[in-house]
């Protein structure tokens, strides 16, 4: 394959990933093109980093040829769930994370919150995360509606798993 197709580009020593921003989603975007670096010199692992990139950013440009769509014939896909969901993980763990050395001995709210998890639990849990996350992102938030129902159920076992590892966390800065 060429690295252009790749859509690579050696500057320097190190490789950069550079893609055109279609034309619809310009004036969402604000640029023509993105162009990142990779932060490495390695052929196999800029490659890598590339198809990571680019699967990112199509799911971050469907997502945004969404609030293009009128919001009433609006349903999300797949991909734009997991794309969401994913944030959504990755910004609670980091909170988590730079969060987790306050623990206080005494406080017991890590070790009862992922002792009651249970389906009557999680269920509002994702509801409302569910509301969050399409609010956030400008997307209207119907309860009953198949893309909603469908992204809580994905945020069903993740949100299990933040409180698994909050619990996990807790236990280590205890000891």
């Amino acid at each position: 394959m060429s690295k252009k197709a790749e859509n690579l580009q050696l500057r320097g020593s190190i490789y950069w990933f550079r893609l055109r921003v279609p034309d619809e989603l310009r004036p969402l975007v604000g640029k023509t093109e993105i162009k990142k670096s990779l932060k490495t010199g390695d052929l196999r692992e800029a490659k890598l980093r590339a198809r990571y990139e680019r699967v990112r950013l199509d799911a971050e440009w469907e997502l945004l040829r969404g609030r293009l769509r009128p919001k009433r014939d609006y349903s999300l896909s797949d991909r734009e769930i997991w794309y969401l969901v994913s944030n959504w993980f990755i910004e609670k763990e980091r909170k988590s994370v730079s969060s987790s050395g306050t623990y206080l001995e005494g406080d017991d709210a890590h070790y009862d919150y992922a002792m009651s998890i249970s389906e009557e639990n999680v269920a509002p849990a994702a509801y409302q995360a569910a509301k969050t996350i399409l609010t956030e992102e400008g997307l209207e938030f119907d309860p009953s509606s198949d893309g909603s129902l469908r992204l809580e159920r994905v945020l069903h076992p993740a949100i299990i798993e933040i409180a698994k590892r909050d619990f996990q966390r807790s236990v280590r800065v205890r000891r």
